[in-house]
């Protein structure tokens, strides 16, 4: 018997991590895998990253544009709506044996309603997991409740899974996906880099990704403010951003990183590297700053320091790597300080990623090929006794 399996994903983050999944489980030829893409892959100003994955040549792809056309709420909420209705007829098209879903975002949560509603089991990754600064942590909680199989990447996500109320024998802890799409085989070298990205790697460099925070979003422009105009005295580090998200005030961020890039020599700008690029990168410069989740997750794995700056991932696992300070000018500079010290580079060097030394795809194909899916969908709430 042959199982239709519909992967979701909604943007760069989290292509990058189930590209390999889906090519472990399309080696089963008992599998059909779709592709279903959505969400920020269809938008240019963050790369219009759905031209990256038709070059991976998967055989079914699906394309749901929600045409979101701006970064208010309302938007948010209108693509939510629009979503159960789109994703649902493709799901009834397709009527898979189970739907994987990865994460937190709300293109992700309104598939998941569809899912939900339509009756097919659902297979949820990175459950678990808590980013109090933003409003994801609603869409995962709610994306473990609708789910019948759970990946997360480290015990304690899995004892908060089953916290939530899911049966621990249907939790599995397989490490992180983040961690598993890293091969430093497959990474440019430097010189590699800098004449596809035409530019040059100067003595200090950062990668910088910054996105808004969603829950209090009262001082994410003054927040804003205060990090740009503090990397202006960074006269002698080459900047590296890439863009942020799709959460709603990104125009915002976008706007004020291309202003601030006029006149400076030392700023580069990317809509979006994909995930081998910006790994390479990430390889080579000095560390990381701003608030995305890569930099607690990625950069441990490749011993690069991180500089977590806000609230937007508080919650999450953070090894000895990362340097968690607010948005404060003194703060910035101290921490930014503290990550070229040779003191903190000692420490980096024996940083070990929470998330495993990767095989997590390999894992789940493993659990996936082997279940029977035709009575998982029959879940209970488990209490905890």
């Amino acid at each position: 018997m042959i199982k239709k399996i519909i992967i979701f994903t909604a943007g760069r983050s989290d292509y990058g991590m189930l590209k390999k999944l889906a090519s472990q489980l399309e080696k089963n030829k008992k599998n059909k895998i779709y592709i279903l893409a959505s969400g920020a892959h269809f938008s240019k100003k963050h790369g219009f990253t759905i031209k990256d994955i038709i070059k991976d040549k998967f055989k079914d792809i699906k394309k749901i544009d929600l045409k979101v056309k701006s970064d208010l709420k309302k938007s948010t909420a209108l693509a939510i709506s629009t979503g159960i209705v789109k994703f649902y007829d493709s799901i009834e098209r397709i009527n898979p044996n189970f739907v994987i879903v990865l994460g937190d975002r709300y293109e992700t949560f309104s598939f998941s309603i569809a899912a939900n509603i339509y009756g097919v089991p659902i297979i949820h990754l990175h459950g678990g997991e808590i980013t109090s600064g933003a409003i994801d942590d609603t869409f995962r909680h709610c994306i473990t409740k609708m789910s019948d199989l759970h990946f997360v990447a480290n015990k304690i996500y899995k004892k908060r899974v089953v916290q939530l109320g899911e049966n621990p024998k249907k939790v599995y802890d397989v490490g992180g996906l983040s961690v598993d799409k890293i091969k430093i085989n497959d990474l440019f070298e430097k010189s590699k880099i800098e004449k596809k990205l035409k530019f040059k790697f100067l003595k200090k460099n950062l990668i910088i990704t910054i996105h808004p925070e969603t829950i209090d979003v009262s001082k994410n422009d003054i927040n804003l403010s205060i990090f740009l105009n503090t990397l202006k005295s960074l006269n002698d580090t080459l900047l590296i951003f890439t863009f942020p998200n799709a959460d709603f005030g990104n125009a915002k961020i976008i706007k004020s990183i291309n202003l601030f890039s006029k006149n400076r020599n030392n700023v580069k700008i990317f809509y979006s590297l994909g995930h081998i690029m910006y790994l390479s990168i990430l390889k080579q410069v000095d560390g990381v700053i701003g608030n995305s989740s890569s930099a607690l997750s990625e950069a441990p794995f490749l011993k690069k320091g991180s500089i977590n700056i806000g609230t937007r991932q508080d919650g999450r696992i953070k090894p000895n790597s990362v340097i968690d300070c607010k948005f404060d000018k003194k703060e910035i500079l101290k921490s930014i300080k503290k990550l070229y010290s040779k003191n903190f580079k000692k420490i980096i060097k024996k940083t070990k990623s929470p998330y495993g030394n990767g095989g997590a795809a390999e894992k789940i194909s493993n659990v996936l090929n082997k279940k029977n899916f035709e009575y998982i969908k029959y879940k209970k709430f488990f209490d905890i006794r």
